[in-house]
């Protein structure tokens, strides 16, 4: 996970995908087993400043601009 979070290009939606998988950990992941803390990658933790600003982004990425919340918006 971390070599591919440093690859050149990689998008804010891609790497949100990226934790959303270590977050759940499923045992299909990858990710299974390897006491990842969930407090590091969630967006709710005080290193993301604005966890509304990353999601309103990534959902721009991915073409989902109808789900964007009024948050996420700015407005």
């Amino acid at each position: 996970m971390t070599i591919h979070l440093q690859k050149s290009g990689l998008c804010l939606s891609e790497s949100m995908l990226l934790f959303d998988i270590a977050l759940n950990q499923d045992e299909d992941s990858g990710f299974s087993g390897i006491g990842v803390d969930p407090s590091y990658l969630d967006l709710s933790n005080s290193v993301f400043v604005n966890a509304h600003f990353l999601r309103g982004v990534s959902k721009l990425q991915n073409n989902k601009s109808h789900e964007l919340t009024r948050r996420e918006r700015g407005s």
